[in-house]
């Protein structure tokens, strides 16, 4: 049984732990049956939100990361429902579940990189602001062909949104976060020219270690990429197995105009609303007219599916359904793929948590580093009660 958070801290508003309570009653009918549901109830309660004052750890216990960048926002008047919904996770997780030890079960231990990197959010320096999907999406492809190696750990798209948000320097991430390097980038696109410039910085310095520029057009983006993740990988050091390089070159989409698309749908994944995830399935069908059958523009339309079931706007087994289905069409693809397994350790969230485990281990087999099937599969071994599993 989950700890009421004001036993914890008694200067969290009680209104807002009823909340945390609510979303963790084990019987689904009475959960928050949307995500709209919750986020109206955020928003009435703005003004209880803890003060900077209030947010003051207990004796013996310092901030946390995500607190700290709570009383920033909060010092500024910034609050959204979404910090909430953040700060909410967090507290369910560090202050009620996680338990005393934080080694990781053996099924999913890793060995410890030799370096730990946080990618920072491109700059869209674009003159008409219009391609921050590309910026963006251009981070998320780096992230991903660095969380393959396993001498690297990369932090996750949203920890280094988060990162970016904090507007600090350099040093004070890498002594905040045990960051040994950042990266940060920008990217300008005019019409089908495109610009990158990427610095590589030790983060106990502060000084540069590795610049580069790259240019070409929107045709040529693929090899800047990989060419990019090559050089990050020189500027540390670091060698690349056989297995490794091949999975930097490799491009599950390598049509010009069917990525952007993808790109397109990504961003508007991210918006959590109905008519963005519209436009996003809208995007991905483009993909698919354009190249036909595709692992990566399917793991898309599955993953829109799922957020319409998961938060709540479609709570409809439909929904349920195209997510396995797509994940059936991507098997007849690529047998064992990824992308499969990731969709199928979804649906089974809904019914199944042996099979859900399943499919989210065989994710983090093929790559260790998949942010959003640790994420998942953390979840459900807190759900059934793993809580020395679900620790990182």
């Amino acid at each position: 049984m989950p700890v009421d958070p004001r036993k914890l801290n008694a200067q969290i508003p009680e209104n807002f732990s009823r909340m945390v309570m609510k979303c963790l009653e084990k019987n689904r009918e009475e959960r928050y049956q949307s995500v709209g549901e919750l986020v109206r109830e955020l928003e009435q309660m703005e003004d209880e939100i803890p003060t900077p004052a209030g947010l003051e750890p207990g004796p013996g216990r310092s901030l946390s990361p995500l607190v700290k960048w709570l009383k920033s926002l909060r010092s500024f008047g910034i609050i959204i429902p979404a910090v909430l919904l953040i700060i909410a996770g967090y507290l369910v997780f560090d202050r009620i579940w996680r338990p005393k030890t934080s080694e990781a079960p053996a099924e999913v231990a890793r060995s410890p990189a030799e370096k730990i990197v946080a990618i920072l959010p491109f700059d869209d320096l674009s003159p008409r602001k219009e391609n921050t999907y590309f910026s963006e999406g251009l981070t998320e492809e780096i992230i991903t062909d660095l969380s393959k190696l396993d001498a690297i750990r990369v932090f996750s798209r949203t920890s280094a949104t988060i990162l970016k948000s904090l507007n600090k320097d350099i040093q004070s991430i890498g002594k905040e976060f045990n960051v040994q390097y950042v990266l940060e980038g920008s990217l300008r696109k005019i019409d089908k020219d495109i610009r990158i410039t990427v610095q590589l910085s030790d983060a106990a310095t502060g000084f540069q270690v590795w610049a580069e520029k790259y240019s070409g057009t929107i045709k040529d983006v693929f090899e800047i990429q990989e060419s990019l993740s090559r050089a990050i990988v020189g500027a540390l050091k670091l060698k690349l197995t056989a297995e490794e390089s091949k999975g930097i070159a490799s491009r599950p989409l390598d049509n010009v105009l069917a990525y952007e698309f993808y790109l397109k749908a990504r961003q508007e994944i991210w918006r959590w609303d109905e008519d963005a995830l519209e436009r996003a399935l809208e995007y991905l069908q483009n993909g698919l007219d354009i190249v036909g059958e595709n692992v990566l523009l399917y793991a898309g339309m599955g993953y829109v599916y799922w957020q319409f079931y998961n938060s709540g706007i479609r709570f409809d087994e439909a929904c349920l359904r195209q997510v396995e289905e797509y994940a059936d069409r991507i098997f007849k693809l690529e047998p064992d793929s990824s992308y499969g397994h990731f969709l199928l350790g979804l649906f089974y969230t809904m019914g199944n948590n042996q099979k859900s485990v399943q499919h989210l281990k065989r994710v983090l087999e093929k790559d260790p580093n998949n942010a959003d099937a640790l994420f998942w599969l953390a979840a459900v071994y807190m759900h059934v009660g793993k809580t020395a599993a679900a620790a990182p």
